[in-house]
């Protein structure tokens, strides 16, 4: 579209047109007054009673003062705003950034981005919402549309102060406000949204940076609603085996459908994608969180205080290992002793010689035929034996009972039980596979076709169509693109999805059929000619 040379907006010359939308148009412009480059969004008029129009001005000119507030690094700075003289057409004059559009980046040659590329730019973004809303703006149409990129690759935020407008009850003809794909459930059922919304797009945004797919897809915007507000995406990590298992979980949780189970700040947010990042690149190892962490258990001091010494008439004499030992072997016997009295109701004697004969005893369990008896070489050096009185039966008068002589207690050596054999290890199934040759006919110029059998992902490849002329007439683009696929024998389902983001086209479409050995199908993909539709033939 042309310019007029002399084309401005109050003192703004405009240079160049950056882009068109829905609300209007954008414009390269240059500020003589500080001879810097900025960027003018001219809004579209709009056709409105004049009472209508008049709040439209006032909305306008207070959401963009409430933007002119941000001051962040990954938010694109708004410095005025005003009217065309003419037309009186509003404008506002934002900070201009020579980069791209991620949308652009994702519409390229790749459509996924690296994996600690995306977690970068996903950490910005949510640092610079963070801002937004702890000063209470929502922006409520986070896309890659409206998130450029600098010449160094960082993040900025823009349409802060136009995106409530764009989304409001004002009425387009012929447009679809805002982009059902990005929206949250609470924005697409039309309730109050506040900056947890932003974080649910912001979340869609990085499962699409790292997959090269929306995670709702559907034919027409009330199919991509509705999976908005009831079906949840598959894992990130169906699409690419590649990606760490850590990065489900914070997906997830962004995607929530409930605002109350998401990340309440886009701190939050921030820090958790950027622990992930350090994580992968081996930079910090974050540590799990226990919920109701187990208490430590309290471990006894390794060294204690000794005992106060007693006063004694005795000469002590240091100890050697020899005593210290009979010494122990002398604390377990008597210990030992003490249980035999304490069970079998025996006095104890310091001096054997000196004891009175036992008095009979009855037993009163019957499984209890003698006491134990200690070895002698046990507690020879503590007392001499101690007679321990058989159990006999209740007589009139109680004979005298020998002292037996002490068994030395035998070792049993117990051989080590031989390893145990596994069981053989079954024989792997055998799986018969058919072959399924795939023929896509498309009109885009850039694009993918992707295939999943039984919702397993099968078969992905980028399309690049080329400009046909005939008899120097320009038809149009064209591609064309084969490839062959094993499927296991059996009846599976089929599904096909194409997407071109320069043509704004996504569309998936599934067919059922049963793969029979030694008969190979052809899938046949055909997109129209204007690119509305996709067909799907099997044969």
């Amino acid at each position: 579209m042309g310019i007029r040379p002399d084309k401005r907006f109050g003192r703004y010359e405009v240079v160049a047109e950056i882009g068109r939308g829905a609300m209007g148009a954008v414009y390269k412009a240059r500020d003589p007054k500080i001879d810097r480059f900025v960027a003018v969004k001219a809004i579209s008029a709009i056709s409105q009673s004049p009472d209508e129009e008049r709040e439209y001005r006032e909305r306008f000119f207070h959401e963009a003062q409430a933007a002119g507030r941000l001051l962040h690094s990954g938010i694109v700075a708004i410095f005025d705003v005003g009217e065309e003289g003419e037309t009186r057409t509003p404008y506002i004059v934002m900070e201009y950034v020579a980069g791209q559009s991620l949308s652009g980046l994702l519409s390229g040659e790749t459509s996924k981005l690296p994996l600690d590329i995306a977690l970068r730019l996903t950490e910005e973004i949510a640092l610079a919402l963070d801002c937004a809303h702890e000063q209470g703006v929502v922006h409520r149409d986070i896309k890659p549309a409206n998130i450029l990129l600098t010449d160094d690759g960082h993040a900025k935020i823009a349409d802060f102060g136009i995106a409530k407008l764009n989304l409001s009850n004002v009425t387009l003809p012929g447009h679809a406000l805002g982009t059902p794909a990005y929206m949250s459930p609470e924005q697409v059922d039309g309730m109050a949204v506040d900056g947890r919304s932003d974080l649910f797009s912001l979340g869609v945004i990085l499962y699409n940076m790292v997959t090269g797919y929306r995670p709702f897809q559907g034919t027409s915007a009330v199919t991509v609603c509705y999976k908005v507000a009831n079906s949840n995406p598959l894992p990130a990590t169906s699409f690419d085996l590649s990606l760490p298992a850590e990065l489900d979980p914070v997906i997830t949780r962004a995607l929530a459908k409930n605002p109350a189970q998401r990340y309440q700040r886009g701190a939050d947010f921030a820090r958790d994608v950027r622990d992930l990042r350090l994580h992968l690149s081996g930079e910090s190892s974050p540590v799990p969180v226990q919920a109701n962490p187990a208490p430590s258990p309290k471990v006894a001091p390794t060294t204690a205080e000794p005992a106060p010494k007693r006063p004694s008439n005795r000469t002590v004499h240091k100890s050697s290992p020899q005593h210290a030992a009979l010494a122990s072997y002398g604390i377990a016997a008597v210990l030992v002793l003490g249980i035999c009295v304490f069970i079998f109701g025996i006095p104890f004697h310091r001096n054997a010689s000196a004891a009175k004969p036992a008095a009979p005893v009855t037993v009163s369990h019957p499984a209890i035929k003698r006491p134990e008896v200690i070895a002698a070489d046990t507690v020879s050096h503590i007392a001499p034996p101690v007679a321990l009185p058989e159990p006999i039966p209740s007589v009139a008068k109680a004979q005298p009972v020998a002292t037996p002589k002490a068994r030395p207690v035998a070792k049993v050596h117990t051989p080590p039980a031989p390893p145990a054999t596994p069981p053989p290890a079954l024989p792997a199934p055998t799986v018969e596979l058919t072959k399924l040759k795939i023929e896509v006919q498309h009109h885009f110029a850039t694009g993918k076709l992707s295939l999943w059998v039984d919702e397993k992902l099968a078969y992905s490849t980028d399309l690049h169509g080329e400009s046909k002329k005939r008899l120097a007439i320009f038809h149009g683009l064209q591609g064309a693109d084969s490839a062959e696929v094993e499927v296991p024998a059996g009846s599976h389902t089929l599904r096909v999805n194409g997407q071109s983001t320069a043509n704004d086209f996504d569309e998936s479409k599934s067919i059922t059929t049963n793969f029979v050995i030694g008969a190979e199908k052809v899938l046949r993909v055909d997109f129209e000619k204007n690119n509305r539709e996709m067909h799907l033939v099997l044969r």
